[in-house]
């Protein structure tokens, strides 16, 4: 089943990388049908043109324009057309990728020759395209992943054939001067990379950035290398600026000129490695430190110390740290050997500004610099003396020390977390949804109950009331509205017997209509008097009309205590809610169809409101009196007394009057004297 699963999936791959050569070649058809356009285009201007030809030309281009204005809506529907096509091809690429992954199998040569071949077709779609077909196909991410490893850990074999004479004679002279083998190496490794072009379009969308980052940093630096050799054949540096401009270049410079590679791509690739260079020398320099917080740095002193030690010629000689990158260097090798071993974080500032760690051992190979190894031994202080102006890199050697800490065992590493750990530490830090069960309500009371206390939440034997007591909260109720006077003989049982007889202790609390049957049976005979017969019946009879009264009472006090019907309407929810959902239209009017009489009447008079607004909570307006104006009018004399008065008793002490004043108190004696008139007649 498996093996045909897998074929099906290399058939289906074979369909999808058909299409693409379809439309592969029908862009292909459109570019060159473009650039015979301009060809003719540029034979025409070519040949000699008198003035009139000119003229005649920028008239053309005129129409021309015209022309295109009016195929602009035209060209507009054709690029809507050709966006349609590509999301289309995007949806049906993505789609069958993904159903292939999940069937595909490895084991297959033609399976791994077939992915390689998707990698070469998705150098001819667009970016977005490509990205989504990486990510949606397991297998073409996993060789990609293989490439860049393999290719990674082969350009740092080649740097470690650098030998330290071979590196000093290239910081002095800035040339470096490699043997055959080196060459040979270097220049198969170029191939390979360059056979593989589909890595360029597809190593950005993989999703381990450690891999990204080391393949490019040792490319980078085999590029450092290589430019200051001149001993290089025409092939490999052709190869070198190839490959250089396809994976550091900006996207626009894609001519290779005579063979020699733009100035720009190279720029940013040498920029780009010394900012790394740069953040990887910060993180080794905390090595010291973060061994002594971690309460390694016995181990660290330890494990240098005996490179040191092994390295030199003499106890009193010292030790010349060579140029980078250091590959036979002892001490380095101890340094990058116990940041594999013992876990050291370091803290590296994000892009969001936040302070982010990193392991040491993630650092690239080669990353190490002899001025961060020489800090490092410096921190260390107690076995080591420290010489930074003693040979080209600096110098080492052991002091007094190193026998006593030399004696001291090694405590054991600790065990390192492995990846999918941390990853799902990662996602635990995410806040997950809770739970919640469609039987079990979701009330915090009510769980802490049930957890506290499982066996509470079983049933229990209900128990009838007791003179002065009330019914536990436990039993139901209609346990607790059985009447106080049941038959002692049948409420003793049911007090003591288990939670398991619970159902069957709820018999004797029927009701009394079945206790004055069975007594009725019971005295039933024929040697009791017919007195006392009657006298019996008569007194069962008024006991049972009190218990019914007394059975009414209880239930009349349940209904009191019980909690009213819950409401299904929206606003009756939550009762300290500020908003009220109003009705709209004739629901909100009494003696309307679909009126609901529950709705505070308060809301009803008032000017209709959109739901979501505030009730308005001022009180009535009070109605208006015949009286009102006749006060008001009052109010306003009795304030124009008052004015006249103060003016008066100002001009009595003033002794002088103006003529305004004399012609306001004549005016005020003559009306003074009509309504003496009017008075008298």
């Amino acid at each position: 089943m498996a093996a045909g699963a897998a074929a099906a999936a290399e058939r289906g791959l074979l369909r999808l990388l058909q299409r693409l050569d379809e439309k592969a070649e029908k862009a292909r058809k459109k570019g060159e049908q473009k650039q015979e356009k301009k060809e003719e285009k540029e034979g025409e201007k070519g040949e000699e043109k008198g003035e009139e030809e000119e003229k005649e030309e920028k008239e053309e281009e005129k129409e021309e324009k015209e022309e295109k204005e009016e195929k602009g809506e035209e060209k507009g529907e054709k690029e809507q057309e050709e966006e349609e096509e590509e999301l289309e091809l995007g949806r049906y690429v993505t789609a069958e990728l993904s159903e292939l992954s999940g069937v595909w199998s490895s084991e297959s040569s033609q399976g791994s020759r077939l992915v390689r071949s998707l990698g070469c077709h998705l150098e001819e779609l667009s970016p977005g395209l490509c990205a989504k077909a990486v990510r949606s196909f397991a297998p073409l991410q996993g060789d990609v992943k293989e490439q860049m490893t393999a290719l990674t850990s082969s350009f740092n074999d080649w740097l470690a054939m650098l030998t330290p004479k071979e590196a000093e004679e290239a910081e002095e002279a800035e040339d470096l001067e490699l043997s055959e083998e080196a060459l040979g190496a270097i220049e198969e490794h170029l191939r390979v990379l360059d056979a593989a072009s589909y890595l360029q379009c597809c190593y950005r969308w993989v999703d381990q950035t450690n891999i990204k980052v080391d393949f490019l940093v040792a490319l980078a630096l085999v590029f450092r290398a290589l430019e200051k050799c001149k001993q290089l054949s025409e092939k490999v540096r052709e190869l070198s600026n190839r490959l250089l401009l396809r994976f550091f270049s900006d996207g626009e410079e894609k001519d290779d000129k005579d063979g020699q590679a733009p100035q720009a791509a190279r720029d940013r690739c040498f920029s780009w490695l010394e900012g790394r260079l740069r953040r990887y020398d910060r993180e080794w320099r905390q090595a010291a430190e973060l061994a002594k917080s971690a309460g390694f740095a016995g181990e660290l002193r330890r494990s240098l110390g005996r490179a040191v030690e092994a390295s030199m010629a003499s106890s009193s000689s010292w030790l010349l740290l060579p140029r980078w990158p250091m590959a036979h260097c002892s001490v380095a090798k101890a340094l990058n050997a116990f940041v594999a071993e013992y876990p050291l974080r370091a803290s590296r500032l994000s892009r969001r500004g936040l302070a982010d760690l990193s392991d040491l051992s993630e650092c690239p190979k080669y990353s190490l610099q002899p001025s961060a190894l020489l800090h490092v031994l410096n921190e260390l202080l107690d076995p080591f003396d420290v010489e930074e102006a003693r040979g080209l890199e600096g110098g080492v050697r052991l002091n007094e020390a190193w026998e006593a800490i030399k004696a001291v065992q090694d405590a054991p590493p600790p065990a390192r977390e492995p990846e999918a750990s941390k990853a799902n530490q990662k996602s635990s830090t995410q806040k997950t949804p809770q739970s919640s069960s469609s039987s079990i309500p979701n009330n915090p009371k009510v769980t802490q109950s049930v957890t506290e206390n499982p066996k509470a939440s079983k049933l229990e034997a209900p128990v009838g009331k007791a003179p002065g007591g009330e019914a536990p909260r436990e039993a139901p109720r209609e346990a607790a509205a059985a009447p106080a006077t049941t038959a002692p003989a049948a409420t003793a049982p049911a007090a003591t017997a288990p939670a398991a007889t619970a159902p069957a202790a709820t018999a004797p609390a029927a009701g009394p209509k079945r206790s004055r049957s069975r007594s009725r049976r019971s005295s039933s005979g024929e040697s009791l008097q017919p007195k006392l017969l009657k006298a019996r019946k008569k007194d069962s009879a008024k006991d049972g009309k009190e218990k019914d009264r007394s059975q009414e009472k209880s239930e009349a006090k349940e209904k009191g205590t019980r909690a009213p019907a819950h409401s299904s309407h929206p606003s009756h929810l939550n009762p300290s809610q500020y908003f009220y959902p109003m009705h709209w239209g004739p629901m909100a009017i009494p003696g309307m169809m679909g009126h609901r009489p529950g709705l505070p009447m308060t809301m009803l008079p008032q000017p209709y409101l959109m739901p979501g607004m505030p009730m308005p909570m001022g009180g009535e307006r009070r109605k208006k009196d015949k009286h009102d104006k006749h006060e008001k009018h009052e109010k306003r004399k009795d304030k124009h007394r008052n004015k006249e008065k103060d003016r008066e008793k100002e001009r009595d002490e003033s002794g002088s009057e103006s003529t305004r004043e004399k012609k306001r108190r004549k005016k005020k004696d003559k009306t003074a004297k009509k309504e003496k008139k009017d008075k008298s007649k």
